[in-house]
């Protein structure tokens, strides 16, 4: 009876210790549905995404996307075309512009001007044209002469003598009775091409082409081509634009030049 009576004792021991163990776990399992009927757990709300922001349905924090490394810059109007500035037209020239002959002038450093002496030989080694000079001065009606044949060439005696302070100005003819003048391959120099003139003073001066232009006659630029200037100038003039017709030249040719040095013969 002894061994039986803690055989029984200890079975209800153990049954109190089941009903203990099944009490607990009956608690777990009340507070664990507790929890989800009173406090569920909820999913995760997505923010409303501010701007800039990444809106993502994670519980994670929001990251600010990056600025753009370069800002897009705002539309600018457009700016009106740029019209080119209008040519300078020469002092005194026609309205059109005129053909030229040469490049545009350039400026050459004078040297020293040379004394007054007349002028008597003239050499142009770009045309082949090697001539004298004779004077030439102003007719009764103001008017300058010129040459009385299609040789040789003249220098007008009222202005400065080629190599002084001034213009110097000489004449020749581009054609003469049907014939070549002693000017009539003057609108084939160009600039840099030199000129001599002799004079009776045993110097030679020594001039360099700047510019050519043709100009018609109504429209002859008279200060530009006998107006003061502040160093030793040469003006060479003749005619051009033959009139098959008429037989008549309607326009001037003009080489403007610089000196540039001077030599002994």
């Amino acid at each position: 009876m002894t061994c039986g009576t803690e055989r029984l004792a200890c079975q209800v021991t153990q049954a109190r210790c089941a009903m203990r163990l099944t009490s607990a776990l009956l608690a777990v399992v009340a507070l664990v549905g507790c929890a989800s009927a009173t406090d569920p757990v909820r999913a995760p709300v997505a923010e409303a995404a501010a701007p800039g922001w990444s809106a993502t349905p994670t519980m994670t924090t929001p990251v600010r996307a990056p600025s753009p490394l370069v800002a897009v810059p705002t539309r600018i109007a457009a700016k009106p075309p740029v019209t080119p500035p209008t040519p300078r037209r020469a002092l005194n020239s026609p309205v059109t512009v005129p053909r030229r002959i040469a490049a545009e002038p350039f400026m050459t450093v004078s040297p020293h001007a040379m004394q007054r002496s007349t002028p008597v030989r003239l050499q142009i080694q770009a045309i082949g044209l090697d001539t004298s000079l004779i004077g030439l001065g102003l007719q009764s009606d103001g008017t300058l002469e010129v040459p009385p044949a299609g040789f040789p060439a003249g220098w007008f005696t009222g202005a400065p003598t080629p190599g002084e302070i001034g213009p110097a100005i000489i004449l020749g003819h581009v054609h003469w009775q049907r014939r070549d003048g002693v000017f009539a391959k003057l609108n084939k120099l160009n600039r840099g091409d030199q000129i001599r003139v002799g004079r009776t003073d045993g110097s030679t001066g020594i001039f360099m082409v700047s510019h050519a232009i043709e100009v018609t006659k109504d429209s002859f630029p008279t200060e530009h081509v006998y107006g003061n200037i502040k160093t030793a100038g040469l003006r060479l003039i003749t005619c051009g634009g033959l009139d098959p017709s008429s037989h008549h030249y309607d326009t001037n040719v003009i080489v403007f030049a610089d000196l540039i040095g001077t030599s002994n013969r």
